[in-house]
């Protein structure tokens, strides 16, 4: 890339990229076709890629040319290769299916899945006169495997088998059964669609599809017979039938997750000779439990019998189902009703294990079939994905507008989603993300999704010669363990053209059948994970190609030139060690620095810095609110006041202090200077002679206790209490005077007075 892309993450906004997500690729070509259909890695980054050929073609191994040889049989040029490379690229063997039934180049007809052991387990379907070879890491026949068969019919399609077997690290056999129907119809085990799962016990579970013809109630034998000729047979009367094996191939037990689900019993009506498959369409786990996507005909009305019961319409409705460890149907959910009578829906699906998410992905076509999950979106044709928790509720969803979604990939390593599709650009999501040389015009691309189905780079892939079309096809329903322990995964599809790649450009044997119709050659694109490399610097940091300097923390992209053009495109998560950042802060008293250097008391603004390990310091400024505070209140009432903390009444003129708890439990002090206007007083005074009131209503000349009452302008009272002494005071003299009369000879004489005075 030649600008600086800069995406940032979770608690900034996602910025969009059109990066360089494809590194490089391979080619496999020759006269004829070939289709790169499947690719399947195990746990050590071992590649299994599955081809479709019609001729013998060339791989290279560490410069010795391998030749994968095209079907013996004569007349039947079609044949299925399962090539095995080292997580090095370095070829080790090969597997080659010879086959003369029904042209199969989706790669429905196998599925490939490892145990905890990295041991390879295959499920394939084979008619009666098809064949298994194994060749070793020289390219020489090792083995020929021709699998059981009870009876010789003959009819359009053979006599179909299944088989599942496990395969050592050189391709060897370790054992394998062979699954066949007893009864007539011959061709009815249908294992060109039946899946396979290992959980975390390695018991492996296989599930086919069991046509039943009619709707008798007569059950169908089926039989499974290991490599030792040892058979075990077993009567089913519903159409799907799980096999499970454990780890050493012994049949453990057979199960019919629909058995007693429906009330009558359904004529299959899509079993006719041109259409006699029904498909399990995928099938995963979380390591316990199973999820299962499953196509049911029904004749008439009926409802399957479950924790949720769902109702189902006359025809073929595709559900899925989540089986517990004893392969029985927890819960259902209903997606898709068949419109056209061949034409099946089939939904591919993905599972993230560590947050127990299903990504599903379908393609909505109103004419074919009725959606079913949503309402809202039957009326669209495009690419539906959506994600569905293991509990079967809806966690979020999208629709890329007249695309085809062929590709599904969940990224373990990186937890990232990969779409790859064709589009013919009307979709806004990733016209953001399209050349201008190729607006309004069809062409491919690869995308990768973040957990929450947002687009965060996308990178078209186009023919260089056709640009008005596209020669160019990603596998159908390429779905399972497409990405190795480092994070890489692995896209497989077939073109006519040319491709140009960062590191080279892949080319096509461009060539046409007799009826005019392009010949395809297979091709493997590489993604690169986008993983990104942690680097560190004080202030700021020249990226490895020396064109930008970073100086803020986040995700950048940096492109580093290659003389042979094979640029190499790095995704650097920055992280700048000396910051700047500002901080609000409350708190109740005081707060201590993160430097521990200060403590603060007061509500201000302040820095501090704070020195790391390398010597880079870091510089905060905070802004610091302190919220228990004193403050000072006036206030005037006419009698009496309640505190503010409800636990004081004051009457009196005064200054009170009162203390209040805040929201955030910190204390507030309040100091109140309070005024009364109405007010009680008691005055003591002495006086000589008399005293006059203060509100000059009376007049006081005895000793005594007095009230008194002044008005203000307020119209508060104040009541004055005077305890009154007087100094002057006044006596009561009493005089008693005594006459005494003397009486001699009848002459009254006056005696003169005495008198006593009493005070």
């Amino acid at each position: 890339m030649k600008k600086l892309i800069l995406l940032l993450f979770v608690f900034i906004s996602i910025c969009q990229l059109n990066a360089q997500i494809i590194k490089t690729g391979w080619v496999y070509g020759a006269s004829g076709d070939q289709r790169a259909i499947k690719s399947f890695i195990d746990r050590s980054g071992n590649r299994y890629q599955a081809i479709y050929y019609r001729s013998n073609f060339i791989i290279d191994s560490a410069g010795i040319p391998i030749t994968i040889l095209k079907n013996p049989t004569p007349g039947y040029p079609f044949a299925k290769a399962i090539i095995k490379y080292d997580a090095f690229g370095r070829y080790l063997y090969h597997l080659c299916f010879y086959t003369t039934g029904t042209v199969d180049f989706f790669g429905w007809s196998f599925d490939i899945k490892f145990n905890s052991f990295n041991e390879a387990i295959l499920c394939y379907t084979f008619s009666q006169y098809d064949s298994l070879s194994i060749y070793d890491a020289k390219g020489t026949l090792n083995k020929a495997i021709k699998p059981l068969y009870n009876k010789k019919i003959t009819d359009l399609n053979g006599y179909l088998a299944a088989i599942a077997c496990k395969l050592n690290p050189t391709g060897q056999i370790i054992w394998l059964n062979t699954i066949t129907r007893e009864t007539l119809p011959a061709n009815s085990i249908s294992g060109n669609f039946g899946k396979l799962l290992i959980n975390n016990d390695n018991e492996i579970r296989v599930c086919f599809p069991n046509i039943r013809d009619n709707n008798s109630s007569v059950p169908d034998t089926l039989s499974v017979t290991n490599d030792t000729g040892y058979k075990t047979m077993f009567f089913v009367s519903t159409k799907y039938v799980i096999f499970k094996f454990g780890d050493n191939g012994n049949l453990l037990t057979v199960t019919e997750p629909l058995k007693n689900r429906l009330t009558f019993n359904h004529a299959d009506s899509s079993y006719n000779q041109l259409n006699p498959y029904v498909p399990v369409v995928e099938m995963v786990t979380d390591g316990k439990n199973s999820f299962i996507i499953l196509n049911i005909s029904t004749t008439r009305a009926d409802t399957i019998k479950c924790a949720n019961p769902v109702p189902l319409k006359f025809g073929h409705t595709t559900l899925l189902f989540k089986l517990n460890e004893n392969d029985s149907i927890l819960w259902a959910i209903p997606i898709a009703k068949k419109i056209l009578l061949n034409y099946t829906p089939t939904p591919s699906m993905n599972i993230d294990t560590t947050k127990q998410e299903l990504m599903l992905l379908l393609d909505i076509a109103p004419w074919y079939y009725e959606f079913l999950l949503d309402p809202f979106f039957s009326s669209s044709y495009g690419s539906y994905l959506c994600k569905i928790n293991t509990n079967g509720n809806l966690n979020w969803q999208d629709l890329y507008v007249n695309t085809t979604i062929n590709t599904t990939n969940y990224n373990y390593v990186t937890k990232q989603y990969i779409l790859a599709g064709s589009t013919n650009g009307n979709d806004l999501k990733l016209q953001k993300f399209t050349p201008v040389n190729l607006v309004n015009k069809s062409f491919s691309f690869v995308v990768y999704l973040d957990s929450l189905g947002n687009i965060f780079s996308a990178q078209p892939v186009f023919a260089n010669q056709n640009q008005t079309g596209n020669n160019i096809q990603f596998g159908y329903y390429n779905i399972g363990s497409i990405t190795d322990p480092k994070g890489r995964s692995y896209i497989s599809g077939w073109f006519a053209d040319s491709i140009s790649l960062p590191c080279k450009k892949l080319h096509a044997l461009v060539e046409s059948n007799a009826f005019g119709t392009s010949l395809y050659d297979g091709f493997v694109l590489a993604l690169d994970p986008y993983i990104p490399i942690n680097l560190s610097a004080c202030k700021q940091l020249s990226s490895p190609s020396g064109k930008y300097v970073w100086d803020s923390s986040g995700y950048y992209f940096d492109t580093i030139p290659n003389s042979l053009g094979c640029d190499s495109i790095l995704w650097v998560n920055f992280k700048r060690l000396q910051s700047n950042s500002r901080l609000d802060s409350g708190v109740c008293k005081s707060m201590r620095s993160y430097s521990g250097k200060y403590v603060w008391i007061v509500s201000g603004t302040y820095r501090d810095t704070i020195s790391n390990s390398k010597n880079c310091d870091s510089i905060i400024t905070v802004n610091l609110t302190v919220l228990q505070r004193t403050s000072t209140l006036d206030s005037t009432v006419k009698i009496k006041m309640l505190s503010p903390g409800g636990k004081h009444v004051w009457d009196s003129t005064g200054t009170y202090k009162d203390t209040l708890i805040t929201a955030r439990g910190c204390y507030s002090i309040l100091i109140i200077r309070l005024t009364v206007l109405q007010s009680k007083s008691t005055i003591d005074t002495t006086v000589c002679k008399s005293l006059l009131s203060p509100s000059g209503k009376y007049t006081y000349t005895v000793t005594g206790n007095y009230l008194d009452t002044i008005s203000n302008k307020q119209n508060g009272d104040s009541i004055i209490t005077l305890r009154l002494k007087i100094l002057q005071t006044y006596h009561t003299i009493e005089l008693l005077f005594a006459v005494f009369i003397k009486l001699q000879a009848g002459v009254i004489t006056l005696i003169p007075p005495a008198f006593i005075m009493t005070l």
